[in-house]
């Protein structure tokens, strides 16, 4: 089989001519592209199964070249320039250095098609190969929500380059390799925790990736997910809070922070450039004390209408590095998770959800807010089957949120447990959240947690219960009875 090639750059007649002059060669250049659009429009006609870019001119990004990898479509780049080879393998991309001859051009390309997802027609590939999960905690297992594209052009590295996503393994590059030394295909740079090691303990907690997710109306996922990420401060754990929510960003108001700037987009964008590494992503933070930790916060849009910044791809690279400097990864979650089908046909086109779709993709454990009223508990009855198809990987937990008599009836969690069991999913409520308003408003004036607030309360105790040592709690149930007028937390 003859792989078709589509080249674009500086010297690619040259690189063409020797390929396609050789006489049992297994690659054919079919396309040399005046432009990138035309490259492109050429790899989504089925043209070519390898897109080779020469020179140091292109204005490639994480977002375009996921697209080509999604179309099954081998993304090489020859470059002279070491860290413009190196940025563009931090965003997907195999690269070599501009004088590699034609042999090892092939040599490349060969070990891509005889590795998992080979090529078995124009442009696409037979099965790609899944995401394995190797039963560690985390550091060289691949992240669960990791394109299978991703996986397969890591794969092209030379066996002892370390992967340029995931930290080193402990069996990884010799330590002795020469900074200098130029190796035939670049991996980039390991990622590592700059300042210190991830905390140990008999007890490893939660896992790394935590979503939190709600369907529409005001269930309480952002106070939900601002407070676990706390009380996970609080014991001694290094934490970052993702506000990926693309439609009503509020993590920074709950948190008493200036709104001037998008940590998250800024993140996203140097991700997007392949330019995010620890460096980068500390000026991106706003790091807050909590207890015997620290929280790192990536605060969300400014304004709705800039989601077109939270772009899946840059995402993804986001929640690799963070994974790999902090213990837990907090991310609150937009509602919304259609897949934007109209525009399926369309891979150009940017999508609203791709966000949310992609934060619950990456994430091991999802937890799922939902409100008990007649309305809230409906709600997330008929929205867990989108959620299970969105995180297929994760495990899914129901937190149900301002559980009160008022809204239910007597013995209010026996009547939502009860009703959940009778039309809900198979999916147990993990814990019941009290209806505190004046907790959660006085807490909200004064952007505190409510470790900060209430650290008393029965909400916050109801709180560190899902993801710390179970907290003291009175022999009295933590739903009680309240004539309070309903103010919805957000």
């Amino acid at each position: 089989m003859t792989v078709s090639i589509a080249t674009h750059g500086n010297g690619s007649g040259d690189l063409a001519e020797q390929l396609n002059g050789r006489r049992h060669g297994a690659f054919r250049v079919v396309r040399q592209s005046e432009s990138l659009e035309e490259l492109m429009g050429a790899c989504q006609a089925g043209l070519a199964q390898v897109a080779l870019f020469i020179g140091d001119d292109h204005p490639l990004d994480a977002t375009t070249v996921d697209r080509l990898r999604a179309l099954g479509v081998i993304v090489l780049i020859l470059s002279h320039d070491r860290d413009e080879r190196e940025r563009l393998t931090r965003v997907g991309a195999v690269t070599l250095p501009a004088d590699a001859g034609v042999a090892q051009v092939e040599e490349v390309l060969s070990s891509a098609l005889d590795g998992p997802g080979a090529l078995d027609g124009p442009g696409r590939r037979s099965d790609p190969p899944a995401v394995t999960d190797d039963g560690g905690s985390r550091g060289p297992k691949a992240r669960p929500g990791a394109s299978w594209a991703r996986v397969s052009h890591s794969a092209l590295a030379e066996p002892t380059a370390p992967d340029p996503i995931r930290p080193t393994a402990p069996d990884g590059e010799d330590p002795g390799e020469l900074p200098g030394e130029d190796p035939g295909v670049d991996a980039g740079p390991a990622r590592t925790r700059p300042d210190q090691a991830r905390s140990t303990g008999d007890d490893p907690g939660p896992p790394c990736v935590l979503a939190v997710w709600g369907p529409a109306g005001a269930p309480g996922r952002t106070t939900v997910a601002v407070n676990l990420a706390a009380e996970l401060a609080t014991e001694g754990r290094s934490v970052v809070l993702l506000d990926a929510d693309s439609y009503g960003a509020s993590v920074a108001a709950h948190l008493g922070l200036l709104d001037e700037s998008a940590g998250l987009a800024q993140a996203c964008r140097l991700a997007d450039q392949g330019r995010l590494d620890a460096t980068a992503l500390e000026r991106c933070r706003v790091p807050l004390a909590m207890g015997q930790g620290n929280l790192d916060v990536l605060s969300g849009l400014t304004r709705p209408e800039r989601w077109t910044e939270l772009r899946g791809p840059a995402l993804s690279l986001v929640l690799d590095v963070c994974s790999s400097m902090y213990d837990h990864v907090v991310i609150d979650v937009g509602f919304c998770l259609e897949a934007d089908e109209e525009l399926s046909f369309d891979t150009m086109a940017p999508r609203r959800n791709a966000a949310a779709l992609t934060a619950l993709g990456a994430a091991e454990r999802v937890y799922a807010v939902g409100e008990a009223t007649a309305v809230g508990l409906p709600r997330l009855v008929r929205s867990i089957p989108t959620l299970l198809d969105a995180a297929p990987q994760a495990q899914a937990v129901v937190l149900m949120n301002k559980v009160r008599q008022d809204a239910v009836g007597r013995f209010p969690e026996r009547q939502v447990r009860e009703a959940w069991e009778r039309f809900g999913p198979s999916l147990p409520i993990k814990s019941f959240l009290p209806f505190s308003p004046e907790v959660v408003d006085t807490a909200l004036r004064n952007g505190n947690v409510l470790a900060e607030s209430a650290p008393q309360s029965e909400l916050r105790r109801a709180v560190r219960s899902v993801v710390c040592a179970p907290a003291q709690r009175s022999r009295k149930s933590s739903v009680f009875y309240t004539t309070t007028r309903w103010v919805g937390s957000r």
